[in-house]
């Protein structure tokens, strides 16, 4: 009885403390709302080419050059870390990943190679910030543990991929509910209204996910030599 006391009293110290962090909190959120865009424009990456661009034999070509210039972005994270302050490096591949999308907005459906393009792009920014956020996730750590004096690794982890998760589940049922409201039907000439509800929903609504974004990043205040400082303080405690 008194190990099961105990427990549930560092359970609720530890997660006291997890709420405390307010870098934590900031985190959650940028990442709730960075995959709910993510995965609304890549679940609707195919319909745009299939019903938009009227191009279906291209969609496995344009999804393949989309994972391509993603393995490349993440790649260049690190060297981009090392040069530059990282949330300033986040915010503004948001800002980029944005624009991009709100263009796409304006390519013609004739335009292959343009959409092409801002597809590739957009991947090869949007994911060059990935490693970023991991990175974030142990500087959040550190941060709580140098405020609350209590060190709760796998939970900080554990809380950030929960609303990772939860982004990936609301970004794609909000691209099933969007392709219902744009009366979608599946294998059939899709009308006008519908082509273009497609098209607003692949570029428009993902580009207010990455602004939300990085307007919310904005409040996250680790910088690299604020991280440096408590570190040190660790360290030497």
């Amino acid at each position: 009885m008194f190990f099961r006391h105990k427990r549930a009293y560092t359970t609720a110290k530890s997660v006291k403390a997890l709420i405390k962090n307010d870098q934590w909190r900031t985190l959650c959120l940028a990442a709730f709302f960075l995959l709910t865009g993510q995965v609304l424009r890549l679940t609707l990456a195919v319909y745009y080419v299939k019903y938009y661009l009227g191009r279906d034999d291209l969609i496995t070509l344009f999804m393949t050059l989309g994972v391509a210039a993603s393995m490349v972005g993440c790649a260049l994270a690190q060297p981009l870390a090392k040069r530059f302050c990282k949330i300033k490096a986040y915010i503004s591949l948001q800002v980029i990943a944005a624009a991009i999308c709100g263009f796409s907005y304006f390519i013609s459906k004739d335009s292959l190679v343009l959409a092409f393009t801002a597809f590739i792009l957009w991947k090869f920014f949007l994911d060059m910030a990935t490693p970023l956020l991991w990175a974030k996730m142990a500087d959040t750590i550190d941060y709580g543990h140098e405020k609350t004096g209590v060190r709760i690794t796998g939970l900080v982890y554990s809380g950030v991929i929960f609303f990772i998760k939860m982004g990936v589940a609301v970004g794609g049922a909000i691209a099933g509910w969007l392709l219902s409201f744009y009366s979608y039907q599946a294998d059939a000439v899709q009308t006008l209204d519908t082509q273009h509800g497609i098209l607003l929903s692949f570029t428009v609504l993902p580009a207010f996910g990455s602004l939300f974004v990085a307007y919310i990043m904005k409040k996250y205040t680790l910088t690299n030599q604020v991280v440096e400082n408590i570190q040190s303080k660790l360290t030497a405690s």
